[in-house]
């Protein structure tokens, strides 16, 4: 009788190897671009790359090392090569090599301007973007309620950025479904390739079962989207050279449509979110 005890559990052991081994398979790609900005502190290098056969269009965004020795002998402009290990957790960059100096994308003066940016408390300009079927809707139409606003675009690849955002924003959405006074906004900055018919392709599955969560695009309305991120600190660009970067910047707007609270990068949680905006909603 124990034979087939034994012979079960050698099964399912061998069982258990396979599934770990298939749920850490990673896969390696060969990344060409130049360096734009080295985060030692963040073990991060923002690279400018090529586009990554079978993952990823061309864009700009973050790399993670697992050492910095990886990256401390980098510089802007540098033109590298490095392999780029993607897997569920974590996904990382490594084996970086200097094959000559390159130049940095030029950035727009309009980014250059510090000036334009608003303060918090201050009271954020209406804007006009497109709604799920393609409609005008304004910043305005919504006064009179919290608002939670995140910046995507649907062709962002990493799990850490714009889908991490997504998911979160999903959490909140969920939080605050039976609360009225609070409306959440996705909108896309990339104003070439985003119409609201990609983007409810892309992101309805998850937003059509809440009353409170939309998801905007830009298309038509490319200034307001770049005076809306000009306001609050959000940066993004080469979305007309098909050439995307941006950093991550989520805000709360209060029912007068004052910036309240800024979230940056990619280390926020829902959870925090939730918790800021219960305790602003009631001092109002």
């Amino acid at each position: 009788m124990k034979k087939p005890l034994i012979a079960s559990q050698i099964l399912l052991s061998l069982l258990i190897i396979v599934l770990i081994s298939s749920c850490t398979k990673s896969t390696k790609y060969a990344v060409v671009g130049t360096v734009k900005e080295v985060q030692l502190k963040e073990k991060t290098v923002i690279v400018r790359h090529d586009s990554i056969p079978g993952l990823m269009m061309a864009m700009t965004m973050p790399f993670k090392v697992l050492d910095n020795k990886e990256i401390q002998d980098l510089s802007p402009g540098d033109s590298v090569h490095f392999d780029f290990v993607w897997q569920e957790d974590p996904h990382y960059a490594e084996h970086f090599i200097i094959v000559g100096k390159g130049k940095t994308l030029e950035e727009d003066a309009f980014w250059e301007e510090e000036d334009y940016q608003k303060d918090l408390g201050a009271k954020i300009d209406d804007g006009t973007f497109l709604d799920e079927e393609g409609k005008d809707i304004r910043l305005s139409d919504s006064d009179g309620k919290f608002r939670i606003i995140s910046f995507i675009f649907s062709r962002c690849p990493m799990p850490n950025m714009c889908p991490a955002v997504v998911f979160k924003n999903q959490y909140l959405a969920s939080a605050f479904k039976d609360n009225d006074q609070v409306e959440l906004m996705m909108i896309s900055f990339d104003y070439v390739y985003d119409s609201p018919k990609v983007l409810i392709e892309k992101y309805g599955p998850a937003t059509s079962g809440f009353s409170n969560w939309h998801v905007w695009s830009s298309q038509d309305h490319s200034a307001d989207m770049m005076w809306l991120a000009k306001q609050i600190g959000f940066e993004f660009w080469g979305v007309e050279q098909n050439q995307i970067g941006h950093n991550l910047r989520s805000i709360i707007l209060d029912p007068d449509r004052r910036w309240l609270k800024t979230y940056v990068g990619d280390q926020w949680k829902g959870k925090e979110i939730k918790e800021d905006l219960n305790q602003m909603m009631k001092i109002y």
